[in-house]
């Protein structure tokens, strides 16, 4: 079973979402979403678990496959900006004339590592409503979760976000992510979920300095909107009304040291129904935004 990913649907909902091919008949293929290919290494959920997950059939052009190499232990991957691998690029070093130390330092900065999630910490977020710590979103405790304060969302859309260290044992130098799973509650429990996202990276080498995550003050969530924040080139991605962690691709790989999820819109934000402030004041159910969890791979 190939590990692949959705782009190009009209049903745009989809799109993004990563899984593995159960059939494929030429024209149509047929998608278990947010599973990953045994081979990989990185299984989600139980073998049990598998028959609940949702499998969908679309046109074969709009499947593409999974870039998620994994490297053996003690090895590295090159930068996705390395000019060839690692003997081409020590090869033009040695015919400059250079000592084989000074190619190998050369090289070493070509090198990168895949994203341990057990290494990831949650640094920062634009609001908190303050029911449990931020970083609660990196277990997989169904009954800790977190919720925007009421700052940036109105009647269900705004923008809120999320901050995460995914830098090399935390120390500035930045790895690989080339998936990102989201776990949400499901409607009608989850009101407040994330229906919309973004993602959001920097490749600024900036070490965590502090054990504990912050809510960001009113002076830092304007000056994050004009620092250099890299988008990444997709449309926004869409959780469905599943109890799964969603699985999301960034094709290509992304090589960063943060990264943030910026919601955009909510559960009540999609349906548009009475649960929101129709006044927008604050204290509406609408002026939130959740999950429950976030994983990197």
């Amino acid at each position: 079973m190939a590990t692949v990913f959705l782009q190009g649907l009209n049903t745009t909902k989809y799109n993004y979402h990563a899984g593995v091919v159960i059939d494929d008949d030429g024209e149509q293929v047929a998608v278990r979403l947010h599973q990953l290919h045994k081979n990989s290494g990185d299984e989600t959920g139980e073998e049990d678990q598998v028959d609940e997950l949702l499998a969908i059939k679309v046109p074969r052009k709009n499947v593409v496959p999974l870039q998620f190499p994994r490297p053996k232990a003690g090895k590295f991957l090159l930068t996705m900006d390395a000019p060839g691998d690692t003997e081409t690029i020590s090869g033009w070093m040695l015919r400059w004339g250079l000592p084989k130390e000074v190619a190998r330092l050369i090289v070493s900065y070509f090198h990168i590592l895949p994203i341990d999630n057990a290494s990831v910490k949650c640094v920062a977020c634009s609001s908190s409503r303050g029911d449990f710590n931020l970083d609660v979103v990196l277990n997989d405790n169904d009954s800790q979760w977190w919720i925007s304060d009421h700052n940036e969302f109105r009647r269900g859309q705004g923008r809120e976000w999320l901050e995460f260290d995914v830098s090399e044992k935390n120390s500035g130098a930045p790895t690989r992510v080339s998936l990102l799973g989201v776990k949400i509650p499901v409607l009608p429990y989850g009101p407040l979920s994330v229906r919309r996202f973004h993602i959001q990276y920097s490749n600024d080498r900036e070490v965590s300095t502090s054990s504990e995550p912050r809510v960001a003050s009113l002076e830092e969530r304007m000056i994050a909107l004009s620092r250099n924040w890299i988008s990444v080139p997709t449309h926004e991605m869409c959780t469905l009304d599943r109890p799964e962690i969603q699985m999301f691709a960034m094709q290509p790989p992304i090589e960063a040291t943060r990264v943030r999820i910026v919601c955009t819109l909510s559960a009540i934000g999609e349906a548009r129904n009475r649960w929101a402030d129709p006044h927008g004041r604050g204290g509406g159910m609408g002026n939130c935004v959740g999950l429950f969890q976030v994983i990197f791979w």
